[in-house]
C-alpha cells in the first residue's frame, strides 16, 4: 500500500527506550508508557501511528470480486455445496492423491469442523502419506487453532505434518494463536518472533488454483460457480478465517503492551510486518487494527484517533470483521 509504519528496534535489556524508526514525517508528540525491566519507568517519545492513504475501491476489491462476477449473485451456496457432496465422495475415494487432495479441499467448504469428528483424522491420514501438500497442511494447522487439545494437534505430530507450510509467516501466526489458547505465553512470543522473521506469507499457488479449476470443470460446474468456490477457498485461507484467534491475539497484545517492553515490541513488530508484507489488503488492515488496540491499551488517545480515521474508508465486510474481533 506504500505505507510507512512504525518499526520498534533498540535495546530493551539495558532499560533504554526502543527507537521508533521509519515513522511518518511531521509527526506530533504523543505519550507512550513503556515498562522496562526493573522499576516502572514512564518515558516520553515522539511518534505518530501510520495513517495510510486508503483507497476504498482497492481495499474492498477482494470482497467485491464475487459481486462483479457474472451470474455470481444467482449462486445459492448451500445448494451448490449440497450438489457436489457426492462428487467429493468420489474424489476422496480416488486412487490419485491429487484428486484426494482436491476432494479434501472441497470438503473443507461443506464441513463444519466442530461437528464432524472425522475432519482432523482425514487430514492427519492424508498428510501422513503426503506431507508435501502445503494447502492441506494449512487447513490442518487452522483446525488445530480451533481445537488445540485434539490428539491430532499434539505438538510433535503438528510440527511433523506441517513442514511444507512452516516457511510461511502464517504458520507461526497460527501457532501463536494455538499457544494463546493453551496458555503458553513463552510459546506465543517465540511463535511471533518466527512470524516476524519468516521470509513470506502463504499464497495459494497458481498450480493449485489451476488443478482445482480443472477438477471443478470435470464435476460439471459452470465458470462462475468455479470462481465462487475458488474464492471461498481463498477466503478460508485468508486471515479473516480466524476470527476467534484474532480476537484472542488482540487481547494478548493489549495485555502484553501494558506488562513489558518486550511484549510491546513484539506486538508492534508483528503489526508492522502485516502492514508492509500482508498477503492481502485485508491482512494489512489487520496490522493497523492491532496497532490501534496497542495504543488504546497504552492510553495514547491521539494515536487511537488517528488510526480511527481508517475505519471510515473500510468496506462494510471489513468493518463487520473488525467489530467481531472487538476492534
Amino acid at each position: 500500500m506504500g505505507v510507512v509504519a512504525l518499526l520498534v528496534t533498540g535495546s530493551i535489556e539495558n532499560g533504554t527506550l526502543p527507537a521508533l524508526e521509519r515513522a511518518l514525517p511531521d509527526r506530533p508528540q504523543a505519550t507512550t508508557l513503556i515498562q522496562t525491566k526493573g522499576p516502572k519507568i514512564v518515558k516520553r517519545s515522539e511518534h505518530k501511528p501510520p495513517v495510510p492513504p486508503v483507497d476504498k475501491a482497492k481495499h474492498s476489491s477482494e470482497f467485491g470480486k464475487i459481486a462483479r462476477c457474472q451470474d455470481a449473485s444467482e449462486i445459492n451456496p448451500e445448494a451448490l455445496f449440497d450438489g457436489f457432496k457426492p462428487a467429493v465422495a468420489r474424489l476422496l475415494a480416488a486412487d490419485d492423491p491429487r484428486r484426494q487432495e482436491v476432494g479434501l479441499l472441497l470438503l473443507s467448504l461443506v464441513n463444519n469442523t466442530d461437528k464432524d469428528e472425522q475432519w482432523l483424522p482425514r487430514l492427519h491420514h492424508f498428510l501422513s502419506a503426503h506431507p508435501e501438500s502445503s494447502l492441506l497442511a494449512r487447513h490442518y494447522m487452522a483446525a488445530c487453532v480451533e481445537f488445540p487439545d485434539r490428539p491430532e494437534c499434539e505438538a510433535g505430530t503438528l510440527m511433523k505434518l506441517t513442514k511444507s507450510f512452516q516457511a510461511s509467516a502464517d504458520f507461526w501466526l497460527m501457532l501463536a494463536m494455538r499457544n494463546i489458547r493453551l496458555g503458553d505465553e513463552n510459546g506465543v512470543y517465540e511463535a511471533l518472533r518466527e512470524a516476524i522473521a519468516a521470509q513470506a506469507f502463504f499464497r495459494m499457488s497458481h498450480e493449485a488454483t489451476v488443478r482445482l479449476r480443472h477438477a471443478l470443470t470435470e464435476l460439471g460446474l459452470a465458470p462462475h460457480e468455479q470462481f465462487f468456490l475458488v474464492y471461498q477457498l481463498y477466503n478460508h485461507q485468508s486471515f479473516g478465517a480466524f476470527e476467534n484467534g484474532w480476537r484472542e491475539l488482540f487481547d494478548f497484545c493489549r495485555r502484553a503492551a501494558q506488562r513489558s517492553a518486550s511484549g510491546l515490541t513484539l506486538c508492534l513488530e508483528w503489526s508492522e510486518r502485516l502492514i508492509n508484507d500482508g498477503p492481502t489488503d485485508f491482512g494489512r488492515l489487520l496490522g493497523f487494527g492491532l496497532q490501534r488496540e496497542i495504543y488504546k491499551a497504552l492510553g495514547d488517545q491521539e494515536a487511537v484517533e488517528r488510526l480511527n480515521k481508517m475505519h471510515k474508508n473500510l468496506s462494510d465486510e471489513e468493518n463487520d470483521f473488525y467489530t467481531s474481533v472487538g476492534v
